[in-house]
């Protein structure tokens, strides 16, 4: 997946799935617009669904998604820091990216997969996973803030 900073340290991706739950190192996120003046290394650092978080080092441009990103599906932000030894030089603006189910991932134990409806609501929308088919998970694109009936029959 292509990670793009612009002018502003401004953090876009091509696409909003980082990953689906289970997966290890099966995707490669390569960062474009990163390099920062005086920056000595780069880090991506992941805010996951259970609240906790995990950093990894970006080399030579890429970072290979481990599983510890991917344990269980939900809402991932991801942030890029431009550092000098210990010292963070430049942060980008967290990217909201969502782990989606899988249909034959078990999560490790201790960790509980989602049940139910994920709701996700973000700047004022709602967003829902139901009714979603291919065992995608979320839904990226469907507004839900105003159902119909019949939108309420079919859930």
């Amino acid at each position: 997946m292509r990670m793009t900073l612009d002018h502003e340290y401004c953090l876009r991706s091509d696409t909003r799935v980082l990953g689906v739950a289970g997966e290890v190192n099966g995707r490669t996120m390569t960062f474009h617009g990163f390099e920062v003046t005086g920056a000595t290394s780069y880090k991506v650092l992941f805010g996951l669904p259970d609240k906790t978080s995990f950093e990894g080092t970006i080399t030579d441009g890429k970072y290979i998604i481990p599983a510890t990103p991917a344990l269980r599906s939900g809402r991932v932000l991801v942030q890029v820091v431009a550092a000098n030894g210990t010292s963070m030089i430049r942060k980008s603006q967290p990217l909201m990216m969502f782990v989606v189910d899988s249909i034959d991932y078990e999560p490790h134990e201790g960790i509980s997969p989602a049940t139910g409806e994920q709701v996700l609501d973000f700047e004022g929308a709602t967003y829902s996973n139901v009714g979603i088919a291919a065992g995608t998970g979320i839904n990226l694109n469907r507004e839900i803030t105003d159902i119909t009936e019949e939108q309420e029959e079919e859930r």
